[in-house]
């Protein structure tokens, strides 16, 4: 999938260049494209963009004008009942969680401001949903992100009543440091424990 955040979005059909979205999924070759949105990560950045409208506005405006698959994603702090079930209700292809309990880029946002701001900006930089309490609001095809490990994941797979994905990235970029041999054998270790778990565990 390619990659763009909502705002990149928002400011390109506002003059009207949807056909450069095209242009960049048809030269990328991707199977379409993932739209991340980040409103408290914008905020907290201190050269952010700012949205003119809801994200969701922007989203309805896109679907309207493109005809490959578009994906929706957080970046850390996940999203609340509302939001999604405002989101499962436009022809998007999936969800990412991208939840509370990964990589919280509002925090590292807020990380590079004044040290002054640090003290009383911190607790919203630590507001969001976990992946658990996003798979009670959800009843769609979700990727499950944010924080989670093989067995955790598989756990929230379970929760969900219909089939979801499970995404590490975290997990997979710490290894992919080293050489391609360690990467696959941490991938096949991930195999080997979900393979257990499925054979030893069972959800109550």
């Amino acid at each position: 999938m390619a990659n763009l955040g909502i705002a990149q979005v928002e400011e390109l059909l506002k003059k009207n260049k949807a056909d450069q979205i095209t242009n960049l999924i048809d030269r990328l070759q991707a199977d379409g494209l993932m739209v991340h949105v980040n409103p408290l990560q914008e905020l907290l950045q201190p050269e952010g963009d700012i949205y003119e409208q809801a994200p969701l506005k922007t989203l309805e405006k896109l679907l309207s004008q493109v005809d490959f698959p578009v994906m929706v994603k957080e970046v850390g702090q996940g999203m609340g009942p509302k939001s999604l079930a405002a989101l499962v209700a436009l022809p998007i292809a999936g969800i990412e969680f991208a939840a509370l309990g990964g990589t919280n880029f509002s925090l590292i946002e807020l990380m590079r401001s004044r040290e002054s701001q640090m003290e009383d900006m911190q607790i919203l930089a630590e507001l969001g949903h976990s992946p658990a309490q996003m798979v009670e609001y959800i009843n769609d095809l979700p990727i499950i992100s944010g924080g989670v490990t093989p067995i955790s994941g598989l756990y929230l797979q379970e929760e969900m009543p219909v089939p979801a994905i499970t995404g590490m990235a975290f997990s997979f970029l710490k290894h992919a440091r080293g050489d391609y041999k360690e990467l696959q054998n941490y991938l096949r270790t991930v195999i080997k424990v979900l393979q257990i778990a499925h054979q030893f565990l069972e959800r109550k």
